[in-house]
């Protein structure tokens, strides 16, 4: 009968078409319940800020990073970069497609907020071949600000994005205050509340530009309202994230419009669908997947012909080799970017439910990381939201069965037995219900207690 099917949670893709190397991937190893690691965070500029922080930068070095194009890096300073919360967007990170595959849709860091939050240049100026040494371009100090810094940074990235998505990696680098300020400028329930920009009048002097729109986030911050350094919470908020919890376009056309010319002025190529370049590592750019970041009508997209496994490889075993011949089949699309920039209609509004887009996402993508099936939900503390979720489905299922059971002529007494049910299947619901950060809040004040504001000193929540 109907009332003893078990009901199972798929979390996809239900279509493999897309997802080839779900196999691999470290959700697969989540769902099943064996990986809940932490990945680490490699960094090399930790002395680097220690340095500064005790010795102002001399102002000829000053004028030197102004020169380079990498002044918004180091006007916007470092935060604190949260395993936790680079190690859930990894698990939702596609090496297949380059995107965060979200309840919400497909997103992903574009050459727009690279040249935004940081003000890092697009590309050669000159027209020529995109330089992919590094020390050489050190050379003049006076062209290196027209070398494209920021699409090589968003490459290397994206390398270790594909890499670190792997079941078998326990590390990442790249530039993560970047992935990190990302997120906290689109996913609502991840940011922290920023109370008040910190004092940096000892670190930059006076009289140097402003900031980029990422040194908003050099500031001290209140955590009553979100966490950090807790995985399984940010894995939890990603798995229950709703449509108004994620903003599209963080980035108004007034915002754009007060930035320094730099930081706009490759405007007219950030939705360009092309290879990019880090020396040995080529990535694929591909806005077309993520066109509401722009504001622009999100239609299917056509796969991008590269290997889905190239993060496999790299420059091991190959001290001597030329670059620019080993990625001449790709450099063509770089030389004539103007030629890929993607465009669509102007979107109004959100997508609706059955959107063509939307159902065809549904069918190829992860839905959820966590399964709800390994949580322990008796456990005090906290209680995620996917968790309730979940039980909600299986009490209505229950009561669905049982309905169905009854037929059409359910004799009186079945039926003061199926209304009791229901009464108490619902009641269960709601009890289950009270789970994810903002559960945290109604529990603390059942317990008589009040939340703690936390420092940005704190480690855990």
């Amino acid at each position: 009968m109907a009332s003893n099917n078990t009901y199972q949670l798929d979390p996809g893709p239900l279509d493999p078409s897309v997802l080839t190397e779900q196999l691999t991937h470290r959700s697969r190893d989540i769902w099943i319940g064996n990986d809940n690691m932490i990945l680490n965070t490699r960094k090399c500029d930790g002395k680097f800020w220690d340095l500064v922080n005790e010795h102002p930068i001399h102002p000829r070095v000053l004028d030197v990073i102004r020169l380079s194009g990498l002044y918004g890096v180091y006007r916007s300073h470092r935060p604190v970069v949260d395993r936790s919360l680079i190690t859930s967007l990894v698990e939702r990170w596609r090496p297949e497609t380059h995107t965060f595959h979200f309840k919400t849709g497909e997103a992903t860091i574009t050459l727009q907020d690279v040249e935004i939050l940081y003000g890092l240049p697009m590309k050669d100026t000159s027209g020529g071949l995109l330089k992919l040494m590094y020390l050489p371009m050190l050379e003049d100090i006076t062209a290196v600000g027209s070398y494209s810094w920021g699409s090589a940074t968003l490459a290397f990235l994206y390398r270790f994005l594909c890499k670190a998505s792997q079941s078998t990696q326990n590390e990442i680098a790249g530039f993560l205050p970047l992935l990190q300020i990302w997120v906290w400028e689109r996913v609502t329930v991840l940011r922290p509340q920023i109370v008040a920009q910190r004092d940096t009048r000892n670190i930059f002097p006076v009289g140097l530009p402003r900031g980029l729109h990422a040194a908003r986030w050099f500031a001290h911050f209140s955590w009553t309202n979100t966490t950090k350094h807790v995985l399984r919470v940010f894995r939890d908020a990603l798995d229950s994230m709703t449509e108004d919890q994620f903003i599209w376009e963080p980035y108004s056309v007034d915002l754009i419009e007060s930035l320094p010319d730099y930081c706009r002025v490759g405007r007219d190529i950030w939705r360009a669908r092309v290879p990019i370049f880090c020396w040995d590592v080529v990535e694929v750019h591909l806005p077309d997947r993520v066109m509401r970041q722009f504001g622009l009508v999100q239609e299917i997209t056509s796969p991008f012909p590269f290997d889905a496994t190239h993060f496999h490889h790299d420059r091991q075993g190959r001290p001597n080799t030329n670059w620019e011949l080993e990625h001449a089949q790709w450099l063509p699309f770089w030389n004539h970017i103007d030629q890929y920039v993607c465009n669509a209609p102007i979107i109004h509004g959100s997508l609706r439910y059955d959107d063509p887009y939307l159902i065809w996402f549904r069918r190829i993508t992860r839905f959820v990381i966590g399964n709800p099936t390994s949580r322990p939900q008796q456990l005090q503390g906290y209680v995620p939201n996917a968790t309730a979720y979940e039980t909600m489905a299986r009490h209505i299922h229950l009561m669905v069965n049982k309905a169905i059971s009854l037929g059409d002529n359910p004799s009186m007494e079945e039926f003061y037995i199926f209304r009791a049910m229901v009464r108490d299947e619902g009641s269960n619901c709601l009890t289950r219900g009270k789970g994810g950060v903002a559960g945290r809040r109604v529990r603390a004040v059942e317990r008589g207690r009040a939340l703690i504001e936390m420092g940005d000193e704190d480690q855990a929540t």
